[in-house]
Order: structure tokens, then sequence, then C-alpha cells
């Protein structure tokens, strides 16, 4: 039977004897019957012609045209009759359609508000073979077209948490390529102008891993989203040496090496000590925002009448309480080498005046600093706890088994048989959202994470707690040890801001001389102090 069939481009080219370029895109054949009941085929490969025009730079109309026009007069030269030119006719049609209409490419949205939206990836035909996204609601009406340029498919649509606050992302990736786009979602709209990211591995929070794994060098990247710059920009690099082990590990921001050494290899190659190097690559990594440096020192009064007072700069603060070109007593350095405390004593009073610095990096990249003062009277005396550092226990000295059924204990150690990890967890009564009745639910309790240095000291533990049974306070708490694993540093969560605490040692000793707690409260650095009795 006469009539209009549409091959793809296998079996055109199996069936054809015209040459055709390789697409998944349809070649359209035209079918008639011979006397002997055989059906002679004639394939036409519009396909074909429209790569090779457009290669020659012709306008996408004319190309149609010509090629329509040319059908016609081959049709018209081998004799075909009306029927068949109309036939001819309704493939150019169709053709014409595959060729300027555009491709729609559904895309999950697993946004909280899936139930009101849809989303579509769409290639414009007549702009070149572009992309752009599309936002539907739910009655299918368009509510947002964002173009994301030329794209290579198979596409990769990824969903992540890249923004401050909490906020979700949409990525799309072309194949084989080393970035891709990012578009915000505000729980209504996308944001209009994607930021370019590159395709990374992993990411923590605002932070975006990438490796390249050669055969001489195993190099990582992070990048960060500067968000109020619609870019990202490159944070932290390591480079190992994979012949020597030797490892460099590079803040951008600061522009200082944040360690430089010869590792021991795993079988692999990598850091045998891969928990310890992992952690200098990731920790304490700015956040890109617009802060603005300050030069008046907001300062807290301690004892009796406390209050708070601002100094115009750090001189005006020292030299009210006279501790200006006096020599401190102690100071505090991050890992950057930056000066994160000072504290001044008055040896006949034993009263203590302190200033605190916040370092940040705006979203130009230039780094600023807050200070913070205070001063303090009073001193508590207490006992010093042996061990509590290496303890499995909540901060209370409690399990908090008799909170829950099932309880059990996960632990892991070292080869060296110290903590490595330990997780305790049980079943608490919960109501179901749906019908109200109780449900067991399993929870974790306490949860703790060791991390050493090669030569076996203890360099950081990461605390967490239950907040529904042990209470908010405190239920994280980060604690860093110096270089003979002794307490130097800890902060941790609270409700209004968060605590830090500052240990403070006679030479080697192992004992702290003094805690010092800072409590960041309404805009004041709150201090209390505590001398160990030895």
């Amino acid at each position: 039977m006469d009539g209009l069939q549409i091959c793809s481009y296998e079996e055109c080219r199996e069936q054809h004897t015209i040459g055709w370029i390789e697409n998944d895109l349809d070649c359209v054949t035209l079918v008639r019957k011979s006397e002997r009941g055989q059906k002679d085929k004639q394939g036409y490969g519009f396909r074909a012609i429209w790569e090779n025009s457009m290669n020659m730079g012709i306008d996408r109309k004319q190309i149609f045209r010509v090629v329509w026009i040319l059908l016609l007069l081959f049709l018209c030269m081998a004799g075909f009759d009306k029927k068949e030119a109309e036939i001819t006719m309704q493939a150019a049609d169709i053709a014409e359609k595959s060729l300027f209409s555009d491709r729609e490419i559904p895309v999950d949205f697993p946004f909280p508000e899936s139930d009101s939206y849809s989303l579509s990836l769409v290639q414009k035909k007549r702009s070149g073979g572009e992309y752009e996204l599309r936002l539907y609601d739910g009655d299918g009406g368009i509510l947002q077209r964002i173009s994301c340029g030329a794209l290579i498919e198979p596409i990769q649509f990824s969903y992540d948490y890249v923004y401050r606050g909490v906020m979700p992302a949409l990525e799309i990736f072309s194949s084989d390529c080393s970035t891709g786009l990012l578009f915000k979602w505000n729980g209504e709209r996308f944001s209009e102008n994607g930021v370019v990211i590159p395709r990374y591995e992993e990411n923590r929070g605002l932070a975006m891993l990438t490796v390249e794994d050669e055969k001489q060098y195993q190099v990582k990247k992070i990048y960060e989203l500067n968000e109020l710059r619609n870019c990202v920009e490159e944070v932290r690099e390591w480079k190992l040496e994979k012949s020597t082990g030797f490892l460099t590990i590079w803040d951008c921001l600061e522009d200082k090496k944040l360690f430089e050494g010869i590792v021991v290899p795993d079988e692999e190659g990598n850091p045998a000590n891969s928990k310890y190097y992992d952690m200098l690559l990731w920790d304490d990594l700015y956040v890109l925002w617009d802060y603005e440096g300050e030069t008046a020192v907001p300062t807290w009064i301690g004892g009796a009448g406390a209050e708070g007072r601002m100094y115009e700069s750090r001189e005006a603060l020292l030299t009210a309480f006279g501790f200006w070109d006096s020599v401190p007593m102690y100071q505090y350095y991050d890992r950057y080498s930056n000066l994160k405390l000072e504290l001044y004593m008055e040896e006949s009073t034993r009263s203590f005046c302190g200033i605190v610095y916040l370092y940040f990096f705006n979203s130009d990249k230039k780094k600023c600093v807050e200070l913070y003062g205070f001063t303090v009277n009073d001193i508590q005396q207490e006992e010093w706890e042996e061990g509590t550092f290496f303890s499995l226990e909540s901060l209370d000295g409690t399990s908090g088994a008799d909170n829950v059924e099932a309880y059990q204990e996960i632990k892991e150690y070292t080869q060296g048989g110290r903590p490595d990890s330990f997780k305790s967890q049980g079943l608490i009564e919960h109501g179901c959202e749906e019908d109200g009745r109780p449900e067991n639910v399993l929870i974790t309790l306490v949860e703790l994470d060791f991390v050493y240095r090669d030569d076996g000291t203890l360099y950081y533990r990461d605390y967490a707690h239950n907040s529904f049974v042990f209470g908010t306070t405190l239920c994280t708490l980060e604690s860093y040890y110096d270089e003979y694993g002794r307490a130097s540093y800890e902060t941790g969560y609270v409700t209004h801001g968060k605590l830090e605490y500052y240990y403070i040692y006679e030479d080697e000793g192992a004992q702290p001389v003094y805690c010092l707690e800072l409590d960041y409260n309404g805009g004041y650095v709150i201090p209390g102090l505590i001398r160990y009795k030895s």
C-alpha cells in the first residue's frame, strides 16, 4: 500500500544508498508498490542535507526551502504522480516539524514544593539547539524560562544544599564537561542567572571538592560558592606527589601553607592516616559573605555591676585597664597563625583583661577582623578531672540508657587500642504524624569521633549528643589538642550563640592551670575563668 513511513537512521542506512550523516533523528521514506507487488522505497535524507548545509553557514529556513524544491524537482523527473507529490509534501511538513519543534526533557523536582510545580529542560531548535529551563505551575502554565546555553547530551541533573541558610539548588552538567550550571531555588522561583560550578566529587555544606588523579600527582581542590558575586572561588588545594609522598595543603584565601611534609602512604598511594589529612584539608573553611571589618571593640566588664562598654580601638581598651605596652600572659593562634586570643593579668590583683579576634573574608576576598574585649575579676577554683576527653559518655557523665529501650553501643578502636569512633543508640516512643499512635523510633544518644596525628597524639574530637535527651547546651562540641595531646581549644553550640574554651598550661605540664570560657551572647563576649587546683 502506498503511503508515508518514518524510519530510523539505522533502518534507512540498510534500505537506501544515499550517504547519511549518523544521528538519532528520523529519515522520511516514501513507499510505493510496483506492478509486481513489490515495494519500492525511496529515502530522503533531510537531516543529512540539513547538517551539511548548516556547516556552510546557510540560514535554516533557506536550507529547508532549497531541500523541499530539490525534492519536488527530483520527483517530477522520476515520474511521480500527483498523489505521490502530495505525500512528499506531507513528508516535507513532518521533516520541518522535526527540524524546528522544541524538545522537552522532564526534570525531577525534589524540592518541598514539588506538588505545585514541574520542571523541564527544553532544547530550542529555532535558536541553534540551545537549551532553556522551564518552570511550570500545577496547571502547566509557564512561570519561568531560564537560558542554559548549549549543552551536550546525556545531561546529568543533581540536587545539593550549597547555599547559606540551607537553600536547595538544581545542578545541570553536560556530558563529559568539567563544569555545570547551578540554579538556586528560593521556594517559588529559580535564580535567573546560573552559576558556573566545577563537576565535583563531593560537597560538604558550601564547599565542593574536585579530584584529579594523575600518574605523578593527586590534586584536590575545594571550591566555595561566592553567592554575592554569583561565582565559585577556589579556597583550598591539596597536592600529593605520589612517588615521594610529599603533600602540600594550601589555603588560597589566606595564601598560606597549612601542611607540608612527607606522609606515609597506603597500598593505593593515599595517606594511610586519611582521617587526619582529610581533616586538614576540609576543616575551618572561611565562608565568603558581605563582611566588614570593625575597629571599635565591644567589651564586657566583669565583676559587680557587670556591663557592656564600647572602646574605639584595641589601644583604647588596653590603655583604659593599664595593659597597653604590657606583655600578655597567654596568646592563642589559629591554624592560619592568626592571633585569636590575647590575655593579660595584673599580678597584684589577679584581675584579667582579654581580647578575642574573629576573622572573615568578604565576597571580594578581602580579610576582615572583629575584636571583642572582656575583663575578669572573679576566678573559680575547681579540680581537674583526668581522662575526660576519652570518655564515651555524655558531657554530664551519663549514657542516657535509662531514657531508651534496647540500648546499644557501637565502638571502634585504632590499631593502638585508642577509641576511634563511638555511637550509642536506642528506641524511644514517639507519636506518629499520621494517626498520632505512638511508635518506637531509633535515636542516637551520643556520638564521638576521634582524629589522631601520625605520631599517635590526639588531634581532634568531635562530640554530639541528642538535644531532646540531654538538652541543647553543648549538643555539639569540637575539641582541639596540641602537639602533646593536651586539650587546647574547644567550641560548642548554645542556643544564643556559641561557647569557647581555652586551656592554659605552664610550660609542658600535663594539667592546665586555667580554663577560660567565652560566651558569645548579645553582641558581647562574656567570660568565665577557672583555676584548677594543683
